[in-house]
């Protein structure tokens, strides 16, 4: 899978600088994995949520960060719509 843009990531990191380890090993994973569904990405992240159509939400850090995104499993593109600190 590719990441449409890490700038989102970068930024968050830049305010939440304990985000940092877990967000980098979340791309990580992503960049190495060929997903072709959710059940695929449920694979590699037993707690990630299907939100609607080509959306999709991961817990970070146990719950306190939430990253969504938006995902083309035919283009194996993931694009960063959200990312908040809760």
């Amino acid at each position: 899978m590719r990441i449409f843009t890490e700038q989102p990531l970068k930024e968050f990191i830049g305010a939440h600088p304990e985000s940092k380890t877990a967000l980098q090993e979340w791309a990580s994973v992503v960049k190495k994995s060929s997903w072709a569904s959710f059940e695929d990405m449920q694979g590699d992240f037993a707690d990630v949520s299907r939100l609607g159509e080509g959306q999709y939400s991961f817990r970070i850090l146990g719950g306190r960060c939430r990253l969504t995104v938006a995902v083309k499993f035919s283009r194996q593109l993931i694009s960063i719509t959200n990312l908040i600190h809760n």
